[in-house]
């Protein structure tokens, strides 16, 4: 399988061929290794790759039937520590700072079957929607190297969109996931607050605002880590419940009767550009003929 023909296949579609045996773990890491060391310089994605580990944790891993079989993915440098990594959130001040310690979501990522195999691209500290890190440079959008992928979580984006992978890591607070995932064409979920592992050193990031999830290309990858991740701990500041029924398979239920509000004023009074407008119009013209079919 040629190295472009990766962004074909969502990670569900991967885990599928690696199982059957059309396609084996290593092929896939050392052809996602040999992309990003082309492309990288161009979008700027990632800023660490851990090579040897994943190579290694790929030749390690053990089938059990997780939902994931040893497909690889990029961490984002922000809140995620995994242990013995630089985690140094996009910081001049963290930049050596070097993970004591996984964290609790990086633990649910390799119990799904998830091989980290480095960090991507972030503003400092997560405080802006775009990244451009005064540390490790600007992210570039892999639409047009000319724009932003959006942030904090733009690396991940870029690296989703650009069809390196089909799962990055990425987290939320006040649109962190959202934003790089509409500029980047990528799907981008905030789970409620309380769904997804959290600690042992973060439990109430932006008092649980800032939630840990991933961007991806594909909407059955999506529910399927949601289901994979979705936990209650007893020792969360915040918690839900687990669902009646997993994500994936209530994909195919769409309600029969469904309100999508929509606005093209800007929440904070600001010029809202006629593009801008008209994107927002055949969003709803879609879904209206959606509903109609």
């Amino acid at each position: 399988m040629a190295t472009n023909e990766l962004a074909a296949y969502s990670a569900t579609q991967l885990t599928n061929l690696i199982r059957n045996h059309h396609l084996s773990r290593e092929e896939l890491l050392k052809q996602l290794l040999t992309t990003i060391d082309q492309q990288n310089p161009h979008l700027n994605a990632v800023t660490h790759l851990w090579r040897q580990r994943a190579l290694k944790m790929v030749s390690e891993f053990k089938d059990t039937g997780q939902p994931f079989a040893g497909i690889p993915i990029l961490l984002k440098g922000l809140g995620q520590s995994f242990k013995g990594e630089i985690d140094s959130a996009s910081s001049h001040l963290l930049q050596n700072y070097v993970a004591p310690a996984t964290n609790n979501f990086v633990k649910g990522l390799l119990s799904a079957g998830l091989i980290p195999i480095g960090e991507t691209n972030a503003p400092e500290f997560g405080f802006k929607n775009i990244t451009d890190s005064k540390l490790y440079g600007n992210a570039h959008n892999p639409w047009n190297l000319d724009y932003q992928p959006g942030g904090s979580s733009g690396g991940s984006a870029a690296a989703v969109g650009a069809g390196w992978l089909p799962i990055a890591a990425g987290n939320d607070g006040g649109g962190s996931i959202r934003i790089p995932a509409s500029f980047s064409g990528t799907i981008g979920l905030k789970p409620t607050r309380g769904r997804v592992p959290t600690g042992p050193g973060e439990w109430r990031g932006w008092q649980g605002a800032s939630i840990n999830f991933a961007l991806t290309r594909n909407i059955q990858d999506t529910a399927k880590l949601l289901d994979a991740l979705s936990v209650v701990q007893m020792a969360a500041p915040f918690q839900v419940p687990l669902p009646e029924h997993d994500f994936e398979s209530t994909l195919n239920e769409v309600p029969k009767t469904l309100n999508i509000a929509f606005s093209t004023k800007s929440p904070v009074n600001t010029v809202v550009s006629e593009a801008a407008k008209s994107a927002v119009q055949d969003a709803v013209n879609f879904l209206e003929q959606a509903a109609i079919s």
